[in-house]
């Protein structure tokens, strides 16, 4: 568990299932900002029960955010782990490549985050945010985050820039087909382990 001056940071409990549901995929707004999931109440359960993201043992995957005055979940935030089989062709660098999560020896994640819509712009996910990527620097390897926003996603943008990440531009050409403008890439490297490796 990691605790905050306002928040508690722990693993899930499958007794959070069901009020993790109301809060970020029956939300509609909510959903949308961070998943392509459509799911009914009784999959999402199962999908709760068998990804191995939702039970992150290993400080990979995602963990419950509380408010540490009442114990209130108020969402989810953690680090999704980028793998040589994984297909990443959805990053693209300005130079035309798109190499995230191909070296088995460098730690790539995205940083995954979804709030019910009550705690937002209350600085909440920045309070997490730091606390989690302090944590994944000092503790987990990480040696880059890197997270692929659409454009059109202002609070997911903004929240990054408070957390340090460099706003770049996502050169996917599906985004121009789909936004009629670029996406937006948030990245953010581990600069003292860089150096401490030198």
């Amino acid at each position: 568990m990691i605790e905050t001056e306002r928040l508690l940071i722990r693993p899930f409990f499958a007794t959070d299932v069901d009020e993790l549901y109301c809060l970020v995929y029956a939300d509609f707004e909510v959903r949308d900002a961070w998943s392509d999931a459509r799911e009914t109440p009784e999959a999402f359960r199962r999908r709760f029960s068998t990804s191995k993201l939702w039970h992150a043992e290993d400080g990979f995957g995602f963990r419950a955010l509380l408010r540490k005055e009442d114990k209130a979940l108020m969402g989810l935030m953690g680090f999704q782990r980028y793998t040589p089989d994984e297909d990443t062709s959805y990053i693209v660098f300005e130079n035309g490549s798109s190499p995230v999560g191909c070296n088995p020896n460098v730690v790539e994640v995205e940083l995954t985050y979804a709030l019910g819509r009550p705690y937002w712009k209350q600085g909440y996910a920045t309070e997490a945010g730091k606390a989690l990527i302090a944590e994944g620097f000092a503790c987990l390897g990480i040696h880059r985050i890197i997270n692929a926003v659409s454009p059109l996603n202002l609070n997911s943008i903004n929240l990054m820039k408070r957390l340090g990440f460099r706003i770049l531009p996502n050169y996917h050409p599906g985004d121009l087909a789909k936004y009629g403008r670029r996406g937006v890439l948030g990245i953010l490297e581990n600069h003292r382990k860089d150096k401490n490796n030198r």
